[in-house]
């Protein structure tokens, strides 16, 4: 926890260049225009611990994104997928599993 708050400062730093650090000589931010800066700066701030990430939420919607009016028939269209796609070049893997996976998004127990 508190060793990624500590990561997150430096790097922070290195992009504010609020202070002299030893990345300045890897990476040069100066040629940034701000909201390009603001905009890393924004993508680092969100790696802090007490940002709220709720991962679920974030599948399901990303899920009923892609199936968008399908989402409701979603496991048939896995089921489709699985046939006609994955089944001819990965028959090892089981319809079981791969129904799992579609719905969850966990590969492995």
């Amino acid at each position: 926890c508190s060793q990624i708050d500590s990561v997150v400062d430096e790097l922070l730093a290195v992009v504010t260049e609020s202070q002299e650090h030893g990345m300045h000589e890897l990476v040069d931010f100066s040629e940034l225009k701000y909201r390009e800066r603001d905009s890393v700066h924004d993508s680092i701030v969100a790696w802090r611990r007490s940002v709220p990430f709720d991962a679920e939420a974030l599948r399901d919607q990303r899920c009923r994104g892609f199936y968008r009016s399908r989402f409701d028939y979603r496991v048939n269209l896995m089921d489709w997928n699985y046939q006609w796609n994955v089944k001819l070049v990965a028959s090892i893997i089981n319809w079981r599993h791969y129904k799992e996976f579609g719905l969850t998004g966990v590969a492995y127990e």
